[in-house]
């Protein structure tokens, strides 16, 4: 009788080497520009594009991979260094253009001392790019009708280095996608992280999804898994109210990016391209992680946004939930045993809505029936059932491919909608248009920023971890946190309470900011911020959009704040969310106080997060009555001199300091607001250029806004830094005012022009984005 066979020990594998950015993980900074366009066309420096395509495009389906094109009997080679753990090579083979036949020649040689390269093996890879025709139901999503994927052994690279060169020996010009070396480790199964995510979902459909049920024997799946294995997030909020406010957020890991805003590059907005990717799909990938997404949201497309995907799929056919399962099954086949992120986006439950699938009635809603905006109910709904139908095969053909894989799910939604009839009615401007009916984007309300969420785990991730519901205000961006703290590696997120939550305590026990409210950012600049059962909301004027006798009264609200008044509050809001769960009373007039307070909140939290597009960076000085003993703290990190002595810091925002005057000096980040904690008693702050009072500081507002001081305080222009008891006084030099040390990197300026003068930022930023014209004879 035949023995039992041996269990096979678990291996996973990860990136070791990517050819593309001549790097090895974890020392891998992919640059943002090798993630920006398509590499059959010119892009805005003169180079092409970083990715290679196939398909119909963006108006049908089409599939993408990080790579490059070689013309006939080009070469594409690299090196890679001696060592003892198996290697293999994973690549995608195509041509450039549609019906055209490929082949490539991949020859493997090895290196030895001063000997030449002596060839090992070859492999011959040939095929044809199919013409692009629209599939039937089931044949969506195929990559094999364009291209070939290659997976192979590398031969023992124990005493010597091998050469891999990927030669194009046919006629017509080669794409070669995704080229990486994956490094074979032994004793532990794949780590996998997919966040799978539907557009545009009321929050109360979520919550059914998610907790309650939905009545629906097939789609209550979702239900019962996170019930046996997962957290439920009841409370959470999107850091965007519209989509692409969630994706620039979600996929640079910060609210306001640091070296430009890499989403609108090539849209004449920002053309500051950041010379390092950003964002945790990035730091993933420089850790040893595959990264793929299959989905049908063209903002995530390589020419619209850079979260920098090795590979992608994006079908905007009617049919695309079966698309994007086949593209999964393919997907996660050729890469079984590799740490991944995987991002699967169904936006079908976003207008216009396809016909979706039939099942049970939507879930109730607390709202009567003439309070609902009842059209879009059922047709989110039902594409809602269909897309869950479409996830459960998606993630069974994972879990298929991969059991023993350590796997983390997120289960959400980038925002949530409105279905109420104040929604429907309600007055809202974008850059263009002031009008009503407003589903999403930039009112600030509960209905665009609630979304419940979950997060799933499979396998070893599960270990030690019962099902849970966590209750209280969490942001959308805690499912990378979790995938951080499962798998223990770092994605770069601040260290401040918006990025935490108590069911993934940070391991270092390092300091985190208090951000004390959750915030949500929309279009026109609209704030939403929210702490316990209290929301509040932010508008920004702008009284020259529109002539006002051309709209009704409604509409005009908008044009100089928020669509409600509460009691002489044109610009504000605020509701109990408790009690008042779609927002119908604004009580900012009638609670005041409170009001103020969230005002007060959000300037500090804006000087925690925000960094302005001109990146200025200054020299923010102290100055004390006596020596003063105190602790620094700042949600980012800082250079501390107290009486010209720099002060050495661990953890590089927290400083500890006995000084009678106290430098702050930015460095690569801005430092809007700073803690000085240990003070005792009340702490007048006073602008060093004219004594005027700037703010107070006590034990319990030990908070100065650094910000709004220098808005406040103009340069000085002589010296006036002599504190009487009780006393700080601030004052500040810009940028270009300071001095370079030897070596240091060149500052940028912190006023157009490097001026010494006033500081003119507002001004030049109302000039940049529209808000004020030069009329002059070039511009008139």
């Amino acid at each position: 009788m035949a023995g039992t066979p041996p269990v096979q020990p678990p291996h996973a594998y990860v990136v070791e080497y990517r050819p593309l950015d001549r790097c090895f993980p974890p020392a891998c900074k992919i640059r943002t520009r090798d993630v920006d366009g398509y590499a059959d066309k010119i892009q805005e420096d003169g180079d092409p594009g970083g990715y290679v395509e196939h398909g119909g495009g963006v108006q049908s389906e089409v599939f993408f991979e990080r790579g490059v094109l070689l013309r006939s009997q080009e070469t594409f080679e690299f090196d890679l260094p001696a060592a003892e753990h198996a290697s293999e090579l994973d690549l995608y083979f195509a041509a450039e253009h549609a019906d055209e036949s490929y082949e490539a020649l991949v020859t493997i040689s090895a290196l030895a001392g001063a000997s030449p390269p002596s060839t090992l093996e070859t492999t011959v890879v040939q095929g044809r790019t199919g013409t692009y025709r629209s599939p039937k139901k089931a044949a969506g999503g195929r990559f094999e009708r364009y291209g070939t994927h290659l997976r192979l052994v590398l031969p023992s690279r124990a005493l010597r280095g091998l050469r891999i060169s990927i030669a194009n020996k046919g006629a017509r010009k080669l794409a070669i996608g995704s080229p990486l070396v994956m490094r074979r480790v032994e004793g532990r199964a794949a780590k996998q992280g997919v966040f799978a995510l539907f557009d545009a979902v009321p929050f109360h459909m979520m919550d059914a999804m998610l907790s309650r049920g939905t009545g629906d024997a097939r789609a209550d799946w979702v239900r019962k898994a996170v019930a046996e294995r997962g957290y439920y997030f009841p409370d959470g909020q999107s850091m965007g109210q519209g989509t692409a406010h969630f994706i620039v957020r979600f996929f640079t890991g910060s609210y306001f990016a640091q070296e430009g805003w890499q989403t609108m590059y090539g849209k004449g907005f920002d053309e500051t391209l950041p010379p390092v990717l950003p964002g945790p799909v990035a730091r993933a990938a420089d850790a040893g992680y595959v990264t793929h997404f299959s989905g049908n949201n063209f903002t995530l497309l390589p020419a619209f946004g850079h979260p920098g995907f090795d590979t992608g799929y994006h079908s905007e056919l009617a049919d695309h939930p079966l698309g994007m399962l086949r593209d999964t099954e393919r997907w996660i086949s050729e890469h079984p045993d590799d740490d991944s992120v995987f991002v699967w986006w169904n936006s079908a439950t976003h207008a216009p809505w396809p016909p979706g699938r039939g099942g049970p009635p939507p879930p109730p809603i607390a709202l009567g029936p003439d309070e609902l905006w009842k059209d879009p109910i059922p047709k989110i709904w039902k594409n809602l059932l269909e897309g869950l139908d479409g996830l459960e095969d998606s993630y069974a053909a994972i879990r298929k491919a991969s059991p023993k894989a350590s796997r983390i799910v997120w289960l959400g939604a980038d925002h949530s909608r409105g279905i109420s009839k104040k929604m429907e009615q309600l007055a809202y401007r974008v850059p263009t248009t002031i009008t009503t009916g407003l589903s999403h984007t930039c009112g600030g309300t509960s209905e665009e920023s609630n979304v419940p969420f979950a997060i799933l785990f499979d396998g070893p991730a599960r270990e030690g971890r019962p099902p849970r519901v966590v209750h209280g205000r969490t942001s959308t961006f805690i499912p990378w946190r979790a995938f951080e703290s499962v798998f223990g590696i770092e994605l770069g997120f601040p260290r401040t309470s918006t990025f935490q939550s108590p069911a993934f305590p940070p391991a270092d026990g390092r300091p985190i900011w208090d951000d004390k409210v959750m915030v949500s950012i929309g279009y026109t600049s609209t704030v939403r911020a929210s702490r316990g059962e209290l929301s509040y909301v932010s508008f920004t004027p702008k009284l020259s959009q529109t002539a006002v006798w051309g709209l009704r009264p409604n509409m005009q609200l908008v044009l100089a704040g928020g669509p409600t008044r509460s009691e002489g509050i044109l610009e504000e809001q605020l509701f109990h969310d408790d009690g008042d769960p779609y927002e119908l009373n604004d009580v900012a007039g009638k609670e005041l106080e409170t009001t103020l307070r969230f005002r007060r909140d959000v300037t500090d939290w804006m000087g925690a997060h925000y960094d302005e597009h001109h990146h200025p960076r200054h020299r923010n000085k102290l100055v004390f009555s006596a020596p003063t003993d105190l602790d620094v703290f700042a949600p980012r990190p800082f250079t501390a001199i107290g009486d010209d002595v720099p002060i050495a810091s661990a953890d590089g925002r927290l400083a500890h300091v006995h000084a009678k005057e106290l430098v702050i000096l930015e460095g690569a980040e801005p430092v809007g607001i700073i803690e000085l904690q240990g003070v005792k008693g009340p702490l007048v702050l006073k602008c060093s250029s004219n004594g005027l009072p700037l703010d107070v500081l006590t034990p319990d507002r030990p908070r100065f806004n650094l910000n709004v001081a220098r808005l406040n305080c103009p340069l000085r222009e002589g010296a006036h830094d002599i504190a009487g008891p009780g006393e700080v006084l601030f004052s500040y030099e810009p940028a270009s005012a300071q001095p370079e040390a030897p070596g240091a990197a060149p500052r940028r300026p912190a006023t157009p022009g490097g001026g010494g003068g006033p500081s003119d930022e507002l001004l030049a930023g109302m000039k940049r984005w529209g808000y004020v014209r030069d009329i002059d004879d070039k511009k008139k």
